[in-house]
């Protein structure tokens, strides 16, 4: 496990297949920390495999503010044409029904796929249920 601040770690889950986050409160550090690992790890993933993603929200009652849905936005942007998939985690139902119009208001394209989990397992059973997608999409030129 990273630490990138004191309120977002990084890690690995099923064998390297699922980059996962965890976040703990949403100041700008944690923001600003999340979004420049994952912009670099969008931009360095294969092309040929799908990024499975976790954001796990232990953050109790803060909700995002201005700046991360700003942030969010511009994270949207990153490698468009990757498919990929992200499993958001809270156990705050608050968090829960802020989160779903925002994620309806990021810009986002079809290749993206986002839901809301209240545990950790049922999101990895998400992400992983269409298997290994490894042989089968093929990344756009210049990826």
């Amino acid at each position: 496990m990273n630490v990138l601040s004191p309120n977002c770690r990084k890690e690995w889950l099923a064998d390297g297949r699922i980059l996962s986050y965890t976040f703990t409160g949403l100041d700008n550090i944690a923001v600003d920390a999340f979004a420049d690992d994952f912009s670099f790890e969008a931009e360095v993933w294969p092309g040929t495999r799908s990024l499975l993603c976790v954001l796990n929200f232990q953050t109790g009652r803060t909700i995002p503010g201005e700046y991360a849905i700003r942030r969010a936005v511009q994270l949207s942007r990153t490698r468009p044409h990757l498919p990929t998939q992200i499993a958001i985690i809270t156990d705050n139902p608050n968090f829960a029904q802020i989160i779903a119009p925002i994620l309806r208001i990021i810009p986002t394209n079809p290749q993206r796929t986002y839901d809301i989990f209240t545990e950790l397992a049922s999101a990895i059973e998400w992400l992983l249920a269409d298997g290994d997608t490894t042989a089968t999409i093929v990344p756009p030129e210049g990826y």
